[in-house]
């Protein structure tokens, strides 16, 4: 059973809501994950003006009904930075799946997204690791969260 850690991590803006998964290797299991992650317990419950980010190994590609799910609810942060690309992470010997989205909700905007390959992140997992830079626009500001 596959499970997800929900942090509060405190910024200088305030708060923001971060749930880390490792989705299942099953489909059924993935798309109980992805309901489950968006449902009234989990996302659902943080406010909309709260900052909020999904991210981890969701071993479903964008065709996939997981997948779909969480974008029905979340931003795919590699639709929105430009140019849009697929940020492959995975097998980390020649990338060539991209499983490891990071999705935010309204509340932030992303300005850089980069697949991490440096030679401590070829030894730290099977996955490259994607780094985005997200701002949180305050009325009147717009400030940096990462």
């Amino acid at each position: 059973k596959r499970v997800a850690i929900w942090l509060e991590v405190e910024t200088p803006l305030g708060p923001v809501q971060c749930i880390i998964s490792l989705f299942g290797l099953g489909r059924a299991e993935r798309i109980l994950q992805a309901q489950w992650l968006v449902g009234a317990e989990w996302f659902g419950s943080f406010p909309a003006a709260a900052p909020a980010i999904l991210l981890g190994d969701c071993n479903s590609v964008r065709s996939s009904r997981a997948y779909r799910i969480l974008a029905g609810f979340l931003r795919d942060v590699r639709t929105l930075v430009h140019p849009p690309r697929a940020y492959r992470t995975y097998p980390k010997l020649l990338p060539s799946v991209a499983v490891d989205p990071i999705f935010i909700n309204a509340a932030l905007q992303p300005t850089a997204l980069e697949v991490h390959r440096t030679a401590l992140a070829r030894v730290a997992s099977d996955h490259f690791p994607l780094a985005a830079e997200l701002v949180h626009e305050l009325p009147g500001s717009r400030s940096s969260l990462a």
